[in-house]
């Protein structure tokens, strides 16, 4: 909680209550959220806190590394915890629980040479989402 606080603060960001609770949820659960998810969780503790408002923190909070965008098995976007706070990271969602984990290898290097050698193309950047059962849903 404290890292999160931190870089609002370094963001010129005001540590809210509501701010505070969103962190808080996501720090507890762990799992890919739904930001209408986020809006009933954190309205049970918040009364006066309104949808846009959820979508205005997540859309805050993706900006400045505090949670990644990423995509559900159904298409839908999808809110999760960034435990680094590296701008390059990849991602491993269980399909059973939408628990996230976030994997520190990457091998982009070779994919970015057949790129650059066999379509002419340069890779600028990359994002990776691995999709599966985790262990504890085995």
């Amino acid at each position: 909680m404290d890292d999160c606080l931190k870089i609002l603060k370094d963001h010129k960001f005001k540590i809210t209550p509501k701010r505070k609770a969103v962190i808080e949820l996501f720090l507890t659960s762990r799992k890919c959220l739904k930001p209408y998810d986020v809006y009933k969780a954190v309205r049970k503790r918040l009364d006066s806190l309104g949808l846009p408002t959820i979508y205005r923190i997540l859309d805050e909070f993706c900006r400045i590394g505090i949670i990644k965008r990423l995509q559900s098995d159904d298409g839908q976007l999808v809110y999760a915890f960034c435990s680094s706070q590296k701008k390059h990271s990849h991602y491993f969602v269980c399909l059973n629980c939408n628990k996230v984990q976030e994997v520190s290898v990457c091998n982009i290097n070779g994919i970015s040479r057949y790129i650059e050698k066999n379509l002419g193309a340069k890779v600028e950047s990359h994002q990776l989402q691995l999709e599966g059962i985790c262990s504890e849903c085995k």
